[in-house]
């Protein structure tokens, strides 16, 4: 295949050659721009949220709009501080065995059949505490 244009008056032809026997310079460049439109990876979680109840923590967010090159079959939140990490299939995703009275942010990554794409922005903090489950507890009985 071969290219053929005007550069100032002058005629171009660049031909397609060979790189050590293996793409074709069309070929290698139409894989630069597959892999930098068409990540394996799903791209990030956003809208990341958080809220607390006592000793847990539950984080909302929105799926990704890349998928990469298969389904999201799951997600990881990462707590911080301790990175522990949960998993799940969907949003929301509640973190228990948090320490009440420590403050805590989140980030989450999905996954897919080629691995864990990159991690979203951190969560807004929070810190558990077990008088939000009493006055709940009280509030229902109240309300019953």
């Amino acid at each position: 295949m071969a290219f053929n244009g005007r550069r100032r008056g002058k005629k171009n032809t660049v031909a397609s050659n060979t790189i050590d026997g293996i793409f074709s310079l069309q070929e290698q460049h139409i894989a630069k721009l597959d892999s930098a439109w068409l990540a394996p990876e799903p791209g990030a979680p956003t809208g990341v949220s958080a809220s607390a109840g006592s000793t847990e923590a539950t984080v909302s967010f929105t799926a990704p709009e890349v998928t990469g090159t298969s389904s999201i079959t799951g997600y990881r939140v990462t707590v911080s501080p301790g990175g522990a990490t949960v998993t799940g299939s969907s949003s929301p995703i509640t973190i228990t065995g948090l320490t009440n009275g420590t403050s805590y942010t989140f980030t989450v990554a999905a996954t897919n059949t080629q691995g864990y794409g990159p991690e979203s922005s951190s969560s807004n903090s929070v810190t558990p505490d077990s008088t939000i489950a009493s006055t709940f507890d009280w509030l229902c009985v109240a309300g019953g």
